[in-house]
């Protein structure tokens, strides 16, 4: 197994899915040779959250391999060095059926006999999808492990970029570090507004965004009825513009029509979450989709992006192209 090729598939795959992660930062010859994540020659370590054994020298929550022996990729979850977040962890253990390997120490074992980087990824990628999930909902009652900031995440794969650059690896627009947002631009300010033009401005504009709103609500049902065929999906049932369920999960359609993306998900995202939280107790598996008429432009993404690293529940971004609408 040729771990430098592994540990980069394994940082390539996880640059592609725009989660959050934590690559090893610190100053190291393994770095500088483009061993992206903790470990030695035994074994991988990587993590999604802020948090580090300093006595074990891993990760609070790793993720990990073994190359020896039997190959075996487990979770760990370690406080050799800290009483109160031991106690913590292993309360956190017994929500995703960790055992326990010392008292300061919890395993939970995915795989055996992995001798590919692909094998792994696969692995992880049900880490993703499953645990991960569960244990993000619990880690602000932590006390030393935190979820990566967006700043952080970014001044590490700047970091990485350097050194890949270095060594003469290719720097995609997918391993490219998040650019900072743009300065805000206001604009002045008034002293007073004409309120009897403005009524009137915002009757006639009501009556066209909800013809709007109605035509876009009908052509997103019949298009999700005709790929979905087997899903169960509600109209305007508690206010919701559509309610799909599909495999388990919950989508939450609100549909807006407006000519800015942006002015979609402002609106939009306020209302899905006053929804999931009078109808959902659990949003593990709730999504939110804002659909909007236009494509996302750069500026709409940055405030998506924004808007997904802020709450801890899916959300995504729709375009219902119009037919014979013109907004």
């Amino acid at each position: 197994m040729n771990l430098l090729e592994f540990h980069n598939d394994v940082y390539e795959h996880l640059i592609s899915t725009e989660i959050r992660f934590k690559p090893r930062v610190m100053t190291s010859d393994r770095l500088n040779k483009g061993y992206w994540f903790i470990g030695d020659e035994s074994y991988l370590n990587l993590s999604f959250w802020d948090g580090y054994d300093q006595l074990r020298k891993i990760h609070r929550l790793g993720f990990a391999i073994d190359f020896h022996g039997k190959k075996e990729v487990y979770l760990n979850l370690s406080a050799k060095d800290n009483e109160q977040e031991a106690k913590y962890l292993k309360i956190l253990a017994e929500k995703i059926n960790a055992k326990p390997i010392y008292p300061d120490l919890h395993r939970k074992f995915y795989g055996a006999n992995v001798n590919t980087s692909k094998a792994f990824i696969n692995l992880l990628d049900e880490f993703i999808e499953t645990d991960k999930r569960k244990l993000d909902k619990y880690i602000s009652n932590s006390p030393t492990i935190s979820h990566i900031t967006q700043k952080r995440f970014n001044r590490n794969i700047e970091r990485i970029n350097s050194i890949r650059s270095h060594l003469g690896m290719n720097i995609t627009a997918t391993t490219r570090f998040i650019e900072v947002r743009k300065k805000f631009i206001g604009r002045g300010g008034v002293r007073s507004k004409n309120i009897q033009e403005y009524i009137r401005e915002q009757i006639a504009k009501k009556i066209t965004v909800k013809s709007i709103h109605n035509q876009l609500q009908n052509e997103l049902f019949k298009k999700l009825n005709n790929e979905y065929s087997n899903d169960k999906l509600i109209m305007e049932e508690n206010w919701i513009d559509i309610l799909q369920v599909s495999e388990g999960k919950n989508y939450l359609y609100e549909i807006k029509p407006y000519e800015s993306p942006t002015k979609c998900i402002r609106e939009g995202i306020g209302q899905l979450l006053h929804y999931c939280s009078q109808q959902f107790e659990d949003t593990e598996n709730v999504i939110l989709v804002i659909a909007g008429p236009n494509r996302l432009r750069n500026d709409d993404i940055d405030y998506l992006k924004f808007i997904q690293a802020t709450i801890n529940i899916e959300t995504k971004y729709l375009q219902i192209i119009p037919k014979k609408a013109e907004i």
